[in-house]
């Protein structure tokens, strides 16, 4: 494929600079050594040397670039490295491809290295990062590599070799072409894969010999990097033109009015408003060529851009000020603080408080349209706000989350930050209250937005989750109708330094029966201890602490009857009156009863005989003396708690027979 498109227009590229013409420097590093109109020689010769050859104006990526350069790779076949063109963000003192960390190049290969997956003609590869092998993906390699010629062809052939480099960021697309033949095509965003979103990148072409050797040359034209399409120049001033091509053709500029020659390929503009300028030229490669620019004629103009007007801690006492023009790197930029020169270029360091100052001159002209300045005051601002993280506390089962009762100031460019550790939280950090829910030191931090300052404090907080150690005692008997109560004895709690408290509990019920240690039961079942720490909240839970006996057969009263006949003999044989459940005459009954009311009426209703309560077995006499036989009432009433409450109110008429 033809190479169909050359240089635009720029201002002049050149070794020798004038003050009028916007031209580009370079300079040689390692080996290299400049040879005169326009080349350098790159490697000497002898093996292990290394040089490159750097442009002072770096390339701007989000504009298209056009680099033309003729490069001779000596005349011994496979007898070194070959050359590669590199763009990078590393500055001008370095002298190889391999130096560089972050980088894009074009490799023109002269030796095949199979472990770096060349291949065997000499060739053309897109390499990134400071790597010349082929086989690793976006880390070291992003297109090719391709024959450097459709037969084959070696490029030691002691020939000069015309090689175009185009960028495209609209694509965004990168062409590499080799005396005038389309070789390599890629598609890769400069910027954001290789340079981390960086604009600016310094170019230049670099050569190595390891152990062969050749001489390696490279010779740039004035225009080597093309032009932009869009040119900046004062009312007073001129600027000049320079077309793309060889200066050996014919150039027609048109209009003709507004350029000092209209047949030179680097005449000056010399309208007086902006205008749309094209040029007709035979290229490089025989091509005719029609090329566009504008030029713009205005005041020089600038602002500056900074984050704020100050130093503060988010700056790190540093404010970095960037010059914004129109014009660009058409103009000077001269920086002052307090009326004294401190700098030149389109960035200023201000690390002082003071009067910044910033005057943009156009070269070749002292004319006021040709001027600008700018000035602001810096000042320092590294307030910080007041911050307490409030005083210690201890988390306990009774407050798991703890309240960190910070303090600050109620303004909102405060942002306050809660970290730890060795702790952890519970709910928001980002608030003056936040919750701890472990042991540990807590910073609150707080960050005033408009300086990025600092303050901090810090807070201990203490954990006492410890739980309660029950060592039980024993009961000392089982409850009958007798033995009414059974006792705990020889509970321990421990650690014995906090105050327990105490619940005993009915399993069945959960009746609290007792907050004693050792407590007293009545009622026979299973009972559960619960102990508390007073200090700490903590809870240790004892099923089936105390498992309480009782020995009672209990009867149901309910069928109890009254014996309707004694005889008060003396015989030992149905002496007494005394209640019984029918199947259960062996059993006294009276042992069961807390109380017992037994009254014995005569015929006539007088009361021969009553008790004080207390369960006895009547044998038949009333004021000491024995009753006549005969019929009488008897009334009971009686009460039983041995084993459950049982109450009621019996009648009978008694027959007393002797």
């Amino acid at each position: 494929m033809r190479h169909l498109s050359t240089l635009s227009l720029a201002a002049a590229l050149t070794f020798t600079v004038s003050a009028s013409a916007q031209m580009t420097t370079y300079s040689t590093y390692g080996s290299a050594a400049a040879l005169g109109d326009g080349c350098m020689e790159l490697t000497t010769g002898p093996a292990s040397n290394a040089g490159s050859v750097w442009a002072e104006e770096r390339l701007d990526l989000t504009r298209p670039f056009h680099i033309q350069a003729s490069l001779n790779f000596g005349s011994i076949p496979h007898g070194a490295e070959g050359m590669v063109w590199a763009l990078h963000t590393e500055g001008t003192e370095v002298d190889g491809y391999g130096a560089l960390d972050r980088a894009f190049g074009v490799e023109f290969d002269t030796r095949a290295q199979t472990e770096l997956g060349d291949i065997d003609a000499d060739h053309i590869a897109m390499i990134n990062h400071g790597s010349y092998v082929h086989t690793d993906g976006p880390d070291s390699f992003t297109a090719g590599p391709v024959a450097a010629f459709v037969d084959g062809g070696d490029l030691e052939d002691g020939e000069d070799h015309l090689v175009d480099i185009v960028w495209d960021p609209a694509g965004p697309e990168m062409r590499v072409y080799l005396d005038c033949e389309e070789r390599l095509v890629a598609s890769i965003d400069l910027m954001e894969d290789i340079f981390d979103g960086e604009r600016f990148a310094t170019w230049g072409f670099t050569a190595e010999t390891a152990d062969a050797f050749n001489v390696g040359r490279v010779c740039l034209t004035e225009n080597a990097t093309g032009t932009d399409t869009e040119i900046y120049a004062c009312p007073e001033s001129a600027v000049q033109l320079v077309a793309g091509g060889l200066d050996v053709t014919e150039y027609t500029w048109a209009p003709g009015n507004v350029v000092s020659d209209a047949t030179l390929q680097a005449p000056f503009y010399t309208g007086v408003t902006s205008n749309t300028l094209t040029v007709t030229y035979t290229n490089q490669c025989g091509v005719s060529i029609t090329d566009e620019v504008h030029v713009i004629v205005e005041e020089v103009n600038v602002t500056l851009a900074s984050e704020g007007q100050a130093l503060t801690c988010a700056n790190g006492g540093v404010l970095s000020c960037q010059a914004v023009s129109d014009f660009a790197e058409y103009v000077d930029y001269t920086w002052t603080v307090n009326n004294v020169e401190v700098g030149q270029g389109m960035t200023f360091d201000m690390d002082a408080p003071g009067t910044l100052g910033l005057e943009v001159t156009y070269p070749g002209t002292s004319s006021l349209l040709c001027a600008d300045n700018f000035s602001m005051t810096v000042l320092v601002d590294t307030m910080r706000f007041d911050v307490e993280a409030g005083l210690p506390g201890t988390i306990t089962c009774a407050n798991p989350a703890l309240e960190l009762l910070g303090a600050t100031t109620n303004d909102p460019a405060a942002a306050i930050a809660w970290t730890t550790e060795d702790g952890a939280f519970e709910g928001a950090t980002d608030v003056a209250t936040a919750y701890a829910t472990a042991a540990g030191t807590y910073v609150m931090t707080v960050t005033n937005l408009n300086n990025g300052c600092t303050a901090s404090d810090e807070v201990v907080m203490m954990e006492d989750t410890e739980l309660p150690e029950v060592t039980l005692g024993y009961l000392d008997g089982t409850l009958d109708c007798v033995v009414r109560e059974v006792a705990m004895n020889g509970t321990d709690i421990f650690p014995q330094e906090y105050t327990p408290l105490v619940s005993w509990m009915h399993a069945e019920t959960g009746e609290v029966v007792s907050s004693d240690v050792d407590p007293v039961f009545t009622t026979a079942g299973v009972y559960t201890m619960v102990v508390e720490f007073l200090e700490n909240g903590c809870t240790t839970s004892v099923k089936q602490a105390a498992d309480v006996q009782s020995s009672v057969d209990v009867l149901d009263l309910s069928d109890m009857v009254l014996p309707n006949v004694i005889t008060p003999d003396n015989n030992g044989n149905n002496d007494r009156f005394m209640p019984f459940v029918p199947g259960h005459e062996d059993t006294n009954v009276l042992t069961m009863m807390d109380t017992y009311q037994i009254q014995v009426y005569n015929r006539w209703g007088d009361v021969l005989f009553q008790n004080n309560g207390m369960p006895l077995q009547w044998d038949g006499r009333a004021n000491g003396q024995v009753v006549d036989p005969g019929s009488y009432i008897v009334s009971v009433s009686y009460e039983a708690t041995c084993g459950g409450v049982q109450k009621g109110d019996l009648q009978t008429t008694l027959e007393v027979i002797y």
